[in-house]
């Protein structure tokens, strides 16, 4: 099976976007609208570029524009959620690290709930045997050309990555990991053209079950850490961040009002809109 990449920054997807965090928020849907994201499409920068950028979702009849996108997005439960990446990441090299949204369509709110140190490159759906969705996310490492591999809840936030790693197939609800050593070349001549990986046999391959990811703590990245404290995966435990979608760049965006306890998936939560 073909390795699964849905969503490559700076292109134009109906079904697969960046975060939200800047402008007026969108006017409430009319009486007869039901609000639901149809298609996703990205106006880039006059170079070509999409970092940053503006996505456009079709949300019944209207266009609702978001800002200070990042070119990767993706349409989830039946367009009622979409999860899109910004640029306001955990720092990484020239502070290149994106993060990952999640914008609920019938609140009109966004949930912060990945920063990282790597560019987004790629994401995914994936499920476990329980049926809960998970989103398989592809980062590489802009000076280095690297690729590392993260698994995010929807709802709670990231619960694992690999350095050094991307996952390349999907059996059900088991991922297929390779993980590379660290003598391999990532020179852009010698990597595959059409994933990006490398062409040489992985060091190992892992067989990960989804669900026994998404059991996981979620993982905080602390912004700019020790370089041996983001390669160790320490983590620290707070709560994910919401805010009006578009709110201005400079509010504070209300962090939401539960925590995750210890061992113990939280459910979903919002923040209360601005005034």
């Amino acid at each position: 099976m073909t390795p699964h990449r849905l969503a490559r920054a700076g292109v134009v997807i109906a079904v697969v976007g960046a975060l939200a965090c800047g402008g007026d928020a969108p006017p409430p849907p009319l009486p007869d609208e039901t609000p639901k994201v149809t298609a996703l499409r990205f106006q880039e920068m006059s170079d070509g570029s999409c970092q940053p950028c503006t996505m456009v979702a079709t949300v019944g009849r209207r266009e609702v524009p978001v800002l200070n996108t990042a070119g990767v997005a993706m349409i989830l439960d039946d367009g009622r959620t979409v999860v899109y990446n910004g640029l306001d990441g955990s720092g990484g090299y020239e502070n290149e690290g994106h993060s990952l949204w999640r914008w609920d369509i019938y609140n009109d709110m966004t949930t912060k709930i990945m920063s990282e140190y790597f560019q987004v490159e790629a994401i995914q759906t994936v499920k476990g045997g329980s049926g809960r969705t998970a989103i398989a996310v592809t980062m590489r490492d802009g000076g280095q050309g690297i690729v590392h591999a993260a698994l995010v809840d929807p709802n709670r936030g990231e619960v694992w990555r690999e350095p050094r790693a991307a996952v390349v197939d999907v059996h059900g609800d088991t991922l297929i990991v390779h993980r590379w050593r660290l003598t391999t070349s990532w020179d852009p001549a010698v990597l595959n053209p059409v994933t990006g990986f490398p062409t040489t046999e992985p060091e190992t391959v892992e067989r990960l079950r989804v669900d026994s990811l998404l059991a996981l703590d979620v993982i905080v990245n602390p912004r700019e850490p020790d370089p041996r404290l983001r390669d160790s995966g320490a983590t620290i435990d707070t709560a994910p961040i919401s805010c009006k979608l578009n709110a201005p760049l400079n509010a504070r965006c209300p962090p939401t009002v539960t925590r995750r306890s210890s061992g113990a998936p939280a459910a979903p939560s919002v923040a209360p809109s601005p005034p």
